[in-house]
């Protein structure tokens, strides 16, 4: 069972519709007068008399609801001496909480392996999933976000309104709900064959196929009665699909000896093929006759947006690694990997990335014999090179892009060179890390875990970089600069308690990383046009800074930047009374200063209870959702319920209400900042004697609760979703209760 937790806080909502009614009259008389609260379009008469008997409507609480969640598994397994086999079954229900919403998935696996011989083995496995996605509507959401509590969605006779606001121009939520509809079909499967030898002891010879294919199709359709058609157009359609195939052949070649008492020697050998190739189209179609959704869009009045894709690429990987361990003291690992990518062009499309690493386990060391105390110390240190192989099929070739134009009195197509330029003399993206480390147990392992701290440099970034139009294109795809990563990553384990009947453990990670950009073109000089900067993170919040509100002492300061009491203060920095771009500053990055979780698991004879919390601390990041409903002043709209300002309340964050302040972009930056209790899980486990007699090997019984619990200054539905796009991403964040059964026979 979900339900949405952390509802964004709108005016008026849970039954406070009089406070929205204050904040309308106080927007109307900011921008329009007193005179104003007597027109016709300040209030309806339907909203007149709804606020007369405190009928107020909770939109987003009315438009979601709890839903229900089923998960099923099955597994079975066995075999004989020589074969044995699994075979898994699983079905997921996951109804939405909002309008149409849901999620249904079929899944089925087997495995196999089969011993030939004493030394040949063979197996395979598969993977099949369909799913299936009701994605709901996007406008819905977003509508029942925008309009106020003193609007309702019903008609007199108790039927559904279109148009329930008649003054703006957002429709019932549930009415674009049902003739909004959105589906998505999708397809995997995997499957993996192999077939192993082993001619010699300590000398194996494996070679693995494995093909994944996945298909999918979406289709829209919108109904005439849709924030689209405006409840006049004939409806419309658009349909997608696409089929992706990806062959990887592996043949490894390992050879594992110890030579006496003191030497280990693993050398592993490999040649890797792989080929994916792509390929879909997609339509769309207005002005459609009947309601068949998007399978006879070639009934439509106009047929438009007709495309189709298909592109190819693969890769040619060679790798040789040798670990040599001498006195199960000293290890080191050497290891030279060459790959070719046909994303690249010729001449660069050919990577060599050599590591080594090297260990000493101390507590293996006589001088350390004797302490009891420690029961495991190794201490490592690594260096290696990696490439980037993420990058797009076609990122070395300039595409043309089809344009359509009349000639001679007939429409003809033509080309036109795209806004990004390609570039064949693209290299490989090359990080190399260095790597220290340790890993630790002390006190019989009552205290145990790893530390790693990390350098990553990286050469020859591939990056679009902006660059006049008047060249004909926008972006060029270059190799820019280097950058560096420096971090810390930190796991601990610890047995707090360890009793008979009751014990307690805890597991925490931490993790932090500073990035910046060592030099961009070799003069180490900053790109303002692509907002890079020396010294700093890729990706940085550069805008103007936040001061806080003019406060009515400072009125005649205020007027000197076409400002008022109530309006933005924000940084002049060059104190020339004009606020331009020449006065932005760097704010922040969009990702956290550092993150952290502990988990707690406590068990008293057959209960069991763990507790997950998780945090992430820093980060500015820019925030449609908190730009859209606290700056956002229209006057037939909601918004987030924010102590404005007034003579009153002389806050500093949000200007007064009608303010129609400039700079209003400062409040879509928000910090990433939270904690959560993620997850709490209770379980059972029946006594073993009792589940043998139940012909039984084991039973467990547990509930479970995720996202109790959120701490955050964040003013959305939550902090993860921070960024989102509220025109296609928007969305309210569950709170999920599981009751769960695990049965083995």
């Amino acid at each position: 069972m979900k339900t949405p937790t952390r509802i964004p806080d709108m005016i008026g909502n849970m039954g406070h519709g009089m406070e929205y009614v204050d904040y309308r009259i106080q927007l109307w008389r900011k921008k329009y007068g007193d005179a104003s609260l007597s027109r016709s379009d300040f209030l309806t008469d339907a909203e007149k008399e709804r606020i007369r008997y405190g009928e107020y409507y909770d939109w987003l609480r009315e438009f979601s609801s709890p839903a229900v969640v089923t998960n099923h598994s099955l597994i079975g397994s066995g075999g004989t001496e020589k074969t044995s086999y699994t075979i898994g079954l699983g079905y997921t229900l996951d109804n939405g909480m909002v309008g149409k919403e849901s999620f249904e998935r079929f899944t089925a696996n087997i495995g196999l392996e089969h011993r030939i011989s004493e030394k040949v083995k063979m197996s395979l496995s598969s993977y099949l999933s369909q799913n299936d996605t009701d994605q709901g509507s996007n406008d819905a959401l977003l509508n029942a976000y925008l309009l106020p509590p003193i609007v309702s969605p019903y008609d007199t006779d108790g039927s559904y309104l279109f148009n329930c606001q008649p003054t703006s121009s957002k429709i019932n939520p549930f009415v674009q709900a049902e003739n909004n509809i959105r589906k998505r079909e999708e397809f995997y499967a995997n499957v993996t064959a192999s077939l192993e030898v082993k001619p010699v002891e300590g000398l194996s010879l494996k070679s693995q196929f494995a093909a994944q294919h996945n298909s999918d199709q979406s289709g829209e359709w919108v109904g005439t009665m849709t924030q689209q058609n405006s409840g006049v157009n004939p409806p419309s359609a658009s349909r997608s699909e696409g089929r992706n195939l990806n062959f990887v052949w592996d043949n490894i070649v390992t050879f594992d000896r110890q030579f006496g008492k003191d030497h280990k020697l693993n050398v592993i050998g490999l040649f890797s093929l792989q080929k994916e190739t792509h390929k879909g189209s997609s339509m769309s179609g207005n002005g459609l006759p009947y309601e068949s959704w998007w399978h006879a869009i070639q009934t439509a009045d106009e047929i438009l947006n007709v495309s189709s894709y298909y592109w190819e690429a693969s890769m040619v990987s060679a790798m040789m690694r040798m670990n040599y361990t001498l006195k199960d003291r000293y290890m080191i690992t050497l290891t030279g990997r060459y790959d070719g990518t046909s994303r690249l062009a010729t001449g660069n499309q050919w990577g060599f990335m050599p590591s080594v690493a090297v260990g000493w386990q101390l507590k293996n060391e006589r001088f350390l014999e004797s302490a009891e105390w420690i029961n495991a110390l190794k201490l490592r240190l690594s260096w290696g090179k990696s490439g980037n192989n993420n990058i797009d099929h076609d990122i070395t070739w300039t595409k043309l892009n089809l344009t359509r134009y009349v000639f001679g009195g007939t429409g003809v197509n033509g080309f036109e060179p795209a806004a990004s330029r390609g570039n064949k003399e693209l290299r490989w993206e090359m990080t190399s890390e260095w790597n220290v480390g340790v890993d630790f147990a002390f006190l019989n392992n009552r205290i145990s875990g790893t530390v790693d701290l990390y350098d990553r440099r990286t050469d020859d970034l591939i990056f679009a970089r902006s660059v006049g139009s008047i060249n004909g294109y926008s972006s060029i795809l270059q190799n820019i600069g280097k950058t560096q990563n420096r971090g810390i990553e930190v796991g601990l384990n610890t047995v707090n308690v360890a009793h008979k009947n009751f014990t307690w453990r805890t597991g925490i990670t931490f993790s932090l990383n500073r990035n910046k950009i060592l030099d961009l073109y070799g003069d180490k000089q900053d790109d303002l046009a692509n907002r890079w900067f020396i010294g700093h993170p890729i990706s940085v919040q550069y805008n103007l800074k936040q001061l806080g509100i003019w406060q009515e002492e400072e009125a005649e300061e205020a007027s000197k930047y076409s400002a008022s009491p109530g309006h933005i203060k924000v940084l002049d920095k060059d104190h020339n009374y004009s606020i331009d771009e020449q006065d932005f500053v760097i704010l922040g990055t969009p990702s956290p200063d550092w993150t952290a979780g502990m988990n707690n698991t406590f068990v008293y004879k057959n209960f069991d209870l763990s507790v997950y919390m998780y945090a992430e601390i820093g980060g500015l990041y820019s925030d449609d959702f908190t730009y859209m409903f606290s700056a956002w002043d229209n006057e037939h709209w909601n918004k987030l319920d924010l102590p404005y300002w007034t003579p009153e309340n002389r806050n500093n964050k949000y200007p007064a209400v009608g303010a129609q302040s400039y700079n209003t972009q400062v409040l879509g930056l928000v910090s990433g900042t939270f904690l959560k209790i993620q997850n709490i899980t209770l379980g059972y486990t029946l006594p073993e004697r009792i589940a043998r007699k139940l012909r039984m090997q084991s039973a467990r019984a547990y509930v479970s609760v995720q996202n109790p619990f959120t701490f955050t200054a964040y003013r959305g539905s939550d902090p993860e979703v921070i960024g989102e796009n509220v025109y296609t991403q928007l969305s309210l964040y569950p709170m999920t209760f599981t009751f769960g059964l695990n049965l083995k026979f």
